[in-house]
């Protein structure tokens, strides 16, 4: 790689914006209004966005714009009218997660660069390439990636290569995470994670190493030492993450890159760069996954993994009076966090009165006993953290030179252009929505809503054994063939669905299909397969396809690629030749090419991503499993023709993970500080946390024939533990489930 790679900085407001300019930042990435995976921080205006782009452009600085959230359809109009925002004010580009605003943006706004986000899960090659493919400018690799991987997608990727170097690591998969939808509606997809990961959890029985911690709080990622390496794999953006944090930390952190990068890697570089990153305040670090198959420190789970300098922890409290021994120097105005050991939660607060001695000071050195007022959940043992300076604060609360009012009148041309009208009728007839003129936003139509009870008042779906299957036709999902062994003499389920590794292959080839017809199995491909299985999957795929299997569902988009080879098609124009030269009829499916399914994993909310993968080749597709009644509905029930179905039992896997530590026990339990269960789980290089309860909507089945979904999946993958999966599948759907009442995820809620 000939030239230097961009240094990408993170700005939550505006004072940080400027901060990162003038410290040395080549590009700064910000949160649109609303549609972003930071969804919680403060909001930019459109104004403010437009200051920033002129500022930004005035000092060679691009800037771009996170539309990294997931969206539903009744928000297409605040796609619409930012994306013609953003295209006339000479945005540098826009990051997307959404397939719907993927679609948007490249028919309407043609003119604006697309960044892949990593939400949209590029782990591997095949990914990368697809994604280039598609048209995005720009990928952002998942932060799972070694150096070996990111060197492998960058020789493919006609796309440039961005990698984060700096800051928050998730535990799971980025886009694969359902952890905070699944405990309480707020969708980490959509910008509103809770961050269950950084929690304490317990062992519940049988487990090895300490019996409780930290297990899924990432340290967090520090590439300092990584800059030439990374350069040499290929790689064209370096991205600190940190839309959320302080000035003092964005400031110090683009400071000591843009030093190493313009001074080398020298011992006297770095020292001078890890002074910058400790006055960040931070948390505890780690080179990620960049080193693999090492993986050294990636959490540390003795302890809560908080940003910031531990200041001590508290000795003794009365009323909100909290004693403790300083580890750091402290300051009136210094903003602190405190770290409730019980419930995991935590708080944030100013110190604004600090005793030594019964004395009110100012400030306080280290090694020093002080009083300090805390929030009146604090008790002894609790940790407090430093996370920003008084002085830092003080600087973020100065005037900027940005004046946003003087955009006004630009930003208001762009944001009722008369084309977004037409837009937006075009969308609204995709989604069988109608327009109201007064507002322009999207009303439901009537016409194309199937009556019905209203939501909630469906009678429950009763079901016999002598009968015939739900009115809703159920597909049944594996991930292990001896489990469709067990399946019941009443055939509920029309289709079999098996998830493909290693060991379903193998049970294949030992086995057979046990007398089920290949044209009703479907064979699955996981959300993840890693760069080093990926030739296992290309020969397991020409395998079964010489087999005659026909049926496959995607884990992600970009596995379509699995079946669009050459070898494939020549295997099919001779499966094609042998049949049309034989007299007699055959039991092998007479289908003219493959059919594709597509997996809840492709996170489907809105109708436009639908299109997406309709015009990928997908024949079904399965509507997010965190969707809501309203949303479900919505998407149900629009013109696309694509079938479309819904999980609607499962274990489901809450967290997906590179991270394979000598603390975790697989099959052992883990319960958080609420009492929640979860499993551990591990396979092809992927560790699981699943719920060790089901989510049910098996009761639900007739409202979502009548809401307008076309089959439902039955999933009992990671059911190993339970004793009579079918029994109780069966109890759901007749009503006669007796063991305490299941989770419907989102379904009778609002998705946050």
């Amino acid at each position: 790689m000939s030239h230097t790679p961009e240094l990408l900085a993170p700005a939550g407001t505006l004072e940080v914006f400027e901060s990162a300019v003038a410290s040395g930042a080549d590009a700064i990435y910000i949160g649109a209004p609303m549609i972003n995976a930071r969804a919680l921080a403060k909001s930019f205006s459109f104004e403010e966005i437009a200051a920033m782009v002129s500022f930004a452009h005035a000092n060679g600085v691009k800037v771009y714009a996170a539309m990294n959230s997931l969206v539903k359809n009744d928000e297409f109009d605040s796609v619409v009218r930012s994306l013609s925002i953003f295209e006339g004010i000479g945005l540098d580009a826009v990051i997307l997660q959404d397939l719907g605003i993927y679609t948007i943006a490249r028919k309407y706004f043609p003119r604006l660069r697309l960044h892949a986000s990593t939400l949209l899960g590029a782990h591997n090659s095949m990914a990368v390439g697809k994604m280039a493919e598609m048209g995005f400018s720009r990928i952002v690799l998942a932060r799972e990636m070694s150096l070996t991987e990111i060197r492998a997608a960058a020789q493919v990727s006609r796309a440039e290569i961005e990698v984060f170097i700096h800051g928050a690591m998730c535990f799971s998969y980025s886009g694969l995470c359902l952890a905070s939808s699944f405990l309480g509606g707020k969708s980490g997809l959509r910008g509103r994670c809770v961050q269950p990961c950084r929690r304490k959890y317990s062992w519940k029985g049988k487990h090895s190493g300490p019996a409780s911690g930290y297990f899924f709080s990432m340290n967090d990622l520090d590439g300092i030492t990584m800059l030439e390496e990374l350069k040499e794999a290929g790689v064209h953006s370096l991205k600190i993450e940190g839309r959320m944090r302080s000035l003092q930390y964005v400031t110090n952190v683009v400071k000591a890159y843009r030093h190493v990068i313009d001074n080398g890697s020298s011992p006297d570089a770095l020292s001078v760069a890890r002074e910058y990153l400790r006055q960040a305040m931070g948390r505890k670090t780690s080179t990620g996954f960049f080193s693999l198959p090492q993986q050294t420190e990636l959490i540390s789970s003795r302890y809560s993994g908080n940003i910031g300098h531990f200041m001590g922890r508290i000795r003794k409290i009365t009323g909100k009076n909290a004693l403790l021994s300083l580890q750091e120097d402290i300051k009136k105005g210094d903003r602190l966090r405190i770290h409730l050991e019980e419930s995991g939660e935590r708080h944030s607060f100013t110190a604004h009165n600090i005793k030594v001695d019964g004395q009110s000071v100012a400030e306080a050195s280290r090694q020093t006993e002080v009083v300090i007022e805390v929030p009146e959940t604090a008790k002894p043992d609790d940790g407090i953290y430093k996370v920003d300076t008084a002085d830092s604060r003080l600087q973020a609360s100065q005037p900027t030179q940005l004046n946003p009012r003087d955009f006004r009148r630009i930003v208001g041309r762009y944001k009722g252009a008369k084309h977004i009208s037409a837009i937006l009728h075009e969308l609204n007839l995709l989604t069988g929505r109608k327009s109201d003129n007064r507002s322009g936003k999207g009303l439901a139509s009537q016409k194309n809503r199937k009556k019905g009870p209203a939501p909630g008042r469906y009678p429950q779906q009763r079901q016999t054994a002598a009968s015939s299957r739900p009115d809703l036709p159920l597909w049944l999902k594996v991930d292990n063939f001896y489990k469709i062994k067990k399946l019941p003499k009443y055939h509920l389920f029309s289709r079999i669905i098996v998830l493909l590794s290693r060991r379903t292959f193998s049970q294949f080839k030992r086995s057979g299909l046990f007398g089920l017809a290949q044209k009703k199995v479907i064979w699955a491909l996981p959300p993840v397969i890693l760069e080093e299985n990926l030739p296992f999957y290309q020969d397991a795929i020409t395998f079964l396809f010489s087999k005659g299997f026909r049926h496959w569902q995607l884990g992600h988009f970009s596995q379509t690629e699995f079946l669009a080879r050459d070898d494939l098609k020549k295997t099919l124009d001779s499966s094609q030749n042998r049949r049309s030269q034989k007299k007699k009829k055959v039991s092998r499916p007479q289908t003219g090419g493959y059919i594709l399914h597509g997996n809840y994993t492709l996170n489907v909310l809105n109708s436009c991503a639908l299109q997406v993968l309709a015009g990928l080749g997908l024949k079904t597709a399965q509507i997010a499993v965190e969707a809501d009644r309203q949303t479900l509905a919505a998407v149900a029930q629009d013109s696309i023709k694509i079938d479309k179905g819904m999980t609607v039992y499962a274990f489901p896997s809450l967290l997906s993970a590179r991270a394979s530590l000598d603390v975790f026990t697989t099959g052992a339990v883990l319960v958080s500080p609420k009492g929640e269960p979860f499993v551990l789980k591990e396979s092809e290089g992927v560790t699981q946390v699943v719920s060790q309860r089901p989510f049910s909507l098996l009761g639900q089945l007739f409202e979502l024939r009548e809401l307008g979904v076309g089959y439902g999946v039955v999933d009992i993958s990671n059911a190993e533990d339970v004793r009579d999966p079918f029994g109780d599948i069966y109890r759901l759907i007749t009503g006669k489930y007796k063991h305490g009442r299941l989770s419907n995820f989102n379904f009778n809620g609002t998705l946050l």
